[in-house]
């Protein structure tokens, strides 16, 4: 029997279908009848969180200890009438997009309609940007997209507002046969942004702000009118060429809720995309929101406490159980270093807290060493505090077909996990410590 070992890196990730308990979530802050619309970590310090509240109250909380405690940096109340008299009507009071820059610099934007209010004074103070009449329609929610302080847009269905100078100045740019394109959008480069293309998946089209010219960004896809179609949702930046996106499918086109998982890579800034992995757990709704804390470990998120994670670049992904206070519409997760913040409606801030002092280095695999011989699986762990790790070994269906305890140590030690009894095919491994996942992956069984 040969045994081989498949570097997932290179090969479509596939979900070991399980759920397991990770830690523990503290809630940080909780007020009554106050949503959490987003939460930003300039770094890896301090953190941000912008609340929808009540009585139309836009307030922003702040935290400079990785977002275990939480400070109120400002609060505005609104005057919300309808329909709005012009565009210095103060009826706003759902923030929907927020960006902080050198947590000095502050833009918000809101649900009703497009404007912006701008801090240049960490918060302390804001002016209001409008756009004349278009800053006057009711309902037209708008998207923020900022490449740095200065350069961004603000747009909505038919035509977006540009800045080059932190919202002193703007120009209107009309979208023309691309209206409805948009959502994700992001900049290439200063220069030019990508809009996602209206009816397609993920096939986007670029603006160039110098020339004022559309093109072609990518591929286009088309979605037949009988297909489901998959919806990107949400973008992560890893660095300057490597993105993730999370979204879903419907399992149906009868007006299903429920939704397969979806995610895609793309390693040329968006440019092209690949569908690495798409996965529907039962009775579920798709993701919504994503981020990683570093090139190999993300979390995704999506309404009624869905939670995914991978420990190894999104190879593979795993479900989380999460509390019963998760369980809301809408979700948000941002990394405050190694600590992930998860909100959604009404369930306050809650950190997971890192438990028994586990290393980054074996949280990174770095001290995991796999290798093959014609009947085992060799597994060493390089851990100073020698503690009890459990081994997992499951089949494409996540059957558990067997488990083992490896006790690591100091220095390579291999120890065997005797494979003799499986038939030829695909098996994953997983490999956990205390509550936490280190590490997963497939191998494959020729005899």
């Amino acid at each position: 029997m040969k045994i081989i070992i498949i570097n997932i890196s290179l090969i479509l990730f596939i979900l070991i279908p399980m759920d397991v308990y990770s830690q523990e979530w503290e809630q940080k802050w909780f007020k009554k009848s106050e949503d959490i619309s987003e939460i930003i970590c300039v770094d890896s310090i301090n953190c941000y969180a912008f609340i929808e509240g009540d009585s139309a109250n836009t307030k922003i909380l702040k935290s400079t200890n990785q977002g275990d405690t939480w400070f109120k940096l400002y609060e505005k109340k609104h005057w919300p009438s309808y329909p709005f008299d012009d565009d210095d009507d103060d009826s706003v009071w759902a923030v929907e997009d927020s960006k902080v820059f050198e947590n000095k610099y502050i833009i918000m934007s809101y649900r009703e309609r497009p404007l912006v209010d701008v801090s240049k004074d960490s918060g302390k103070t804001f002016e209001r940007r409008t756009f004349g009449k278009y800053s006057s329609n009711e309902w037209n929610p708008a998207e923020l997209v900022m490449y740095n302080k200065d350069i961004g847009f603000i747009r909505t269905w038919n035509l977006f507002a540009l800045t080059l100078d932190g919202w002193d100045t703007y120009e209107m740019v009309e979208m023309g046969e691309y209206e409805g394109s948009g959502t994700p959008a992001f900049f290439i480069d200063e220069n030019n942004i990508a809009f996602s293309r209206r009816y397609t998946t993920y096939s986007f089209v670029k603006y160039n702000i110098k020339d004022q010219e559309w093109s072609a960004y990518g591929e286009e896809i088309i979605i037949e009118p009988s297909d489901t179609s998959k919806k990107m949702v949400d973008i992560e930046f890893i660095n300057d060429t490597l993105i993730y996106a999370c979204g879903f499918q419907r399992v149906s086109d009868n007006g299903s809720a429920f939704a397969k998982d979806v995610f895609w890579k793309s390693t040329d800034r968006g440019e092209s995309w690949d569908v690495v992995y798409e996965y529907y757990k039962e009775s579920t709704n798709g993701t919504l929101k994503l981020s990683f804390s570093n090139e190999k470990h993300g979390i995704a998120v999506g309404s009624w406490g869905k939670m995914m994670e991978t420990f190894d670049g999104g190879d593979t992904w795993i479900y989380l159980n999460t509390p019963e206070r998760f369980e809301k519409v809408f979700a948000l997760i941002e990394f405050a270093g190694e600590y992930p913040l998860f909100s959604a409606g009404n369930a306050g801030i809650n950190r997971r807290e890192i438990v028994d002092g586990l290393d980054k280095n074996i949280l990174d695999s770095k001290n995991i060493k796999i290798k093959q011989t014609n009947s085992n699986l060799l597994i060493s762990i390089e851990d100073y505090k020698f503690r009890k790790y459990n081994i997992q070994i499951f089949d494409i269906n996540g059957n558990v077909l067997k488990e083992a305890t490896h006790r690591s140590g100091i220095g390579t030690v291999f120890r065997p996990i005797i494979l003799d009894n499986l038939t030829n095919g695909v098996y994953f491994y997983k490999i956990s410590t205390i509550g936490q996942i280190v590490k997963t992956g497939k191998f494959s069984v020729i005899k």
